[in-house]
């Protein structure tokens, strides 16, 4: 067995991957990780920034459906 612990496993790759999905999220809208789901940060006309549910889980196909999910808030909010 090697003694090697330079690779990543499990949890620390989702991590890894959630960083690089958060920047590729269109201007003025974010995402956010709480507990196992992933939240969307944005801005509505007369509130402050909040997080809201998108019903996502904390995994590759939850990150790629919060993304697309995010370009479609900038679309309805213009």
């Amino acid at each position: 067995m090697s003694k090697d612990y330079t690779y990543e496993i499990g949890y620390e790759t989702l991590q890894k991957d959630f960083e690089v999905y958060k920047k590729q999220t269109p201007r003025g809208v974010g995402l956010a990780k709480k507990k196992s789901g992933i939240y969307l940060q944005f801005k509505t006309p007369g509130k402050t920034r909040a997080q809201y549910a998108c019903n996502c889980t904390f995994s590759i196909d939850g990150m790629i459906d919060a993304v697309r999910k995010a370009h479609r808030v900038t679309i309805l909010l213009g």
